[in-house]
């Protein structure tokens, strides 16, 4: 019955000129195509009134005068070379970070897998929060790419020519500091991407990093020009 419904709703078509018949199509393909567009927008505007636009992120703006001190005092003394770095690591003060749960490591090119161990775990507790976050969403299995770990003054270095941010003094250096991507997530969905998710997912990480950050855990910098949340961690209570 279904069927003949639709064929007799086109039957009309039949007797008209091939002209005209052309041009009555296009106008119910327009409307078909403005209804879609028209329910895309309202499930972004449903999904933003979850997590708006910056709504976490634009809190995250410690400065580097606020960690810079502690960073020093409590990380490793930078190092001029990876092997250096690898030293550190035998002698206990750096691990080395491999993927986990909540996050993938991305291919770096100005820094190594290391850090301290209270870094590391601050890590995977981010990690594991994140997860839990998207549980019971259509992003679950979702990750956070993390993009920069412990840098040897070398390659500080190499990265000042490329980014105009990057400083001689970086946290990064102490082994105590982490970059993650805010434009980029490994997503898993089984529907179509949208920029409701990125947004969804941007807000979900900074939404974590702004709690533990109130909890005295790290301090965390919403970098907008390099597009990725600057994470130090705090040697308390980890």
């Amino acid at each position: 019955m279904k069927d003949r419904l639709i064929i007799l709703s086109f039957a009309p078509l039949l007797f008209l000129g091939s002209d005209l018949k052309v041009d009555v199509i296009d106008k119910l393909s327009t409307n078909s195509s403005v209804e879609k567009e028209s329910l895309k927008e309202k499930t972004v505007e449903k999904c933003q009134s979850i997590y708006s636009k910056n709504q976490f992120s634009n809190l995250l703006q410690n400065k580097t005068k606020d960690y810079l001190k502690k960073s020093s005092r409590t990380g490793i003394l930078p190092c001029s070379s990876y092997q250096q770095l690898l030293n550190q690591k035998k002698k206990g003060r750096l691990q080395r970070v491999k993927a986990s749960i909540g996050y993938e490591l991305d291919d770096f090119t100005h820094s190594y897998a290391l850090l301290l161990p209270y870094t590391n775990r601050l890590l995977k507790e981010i990690g594991k929060r994140f997860n839990h976050e998207l549980e019971n969403t259509p992003l679950k299995g979702s990750k956070f790419i993390v993009t920069s770990l412990t840098r040897s003054t070398h390659s500080v270095k190499r990265l000042g020519k490329k980014n105009i941010n990057s400083i001689k003094r970086s946290p990064h250096l102490h082994g105590n500091a982490m970059d993650f991507s805010f434009s980029r997530f490994h997503i898993v969905k089984q529907s179509e991407v949208t920029e409701c998710d990125k947004i969804f997912l941007q807000e979900t990480l900074s939404k974590i990093l702004h709690d533990l950050k109130n909890k005295k855990k790290c301090w965390v910098t919403f970098e907008r020009y390099e597009k990725c949340l600057h994470v130090v961690a705090n040697k308390v209570n980890l």
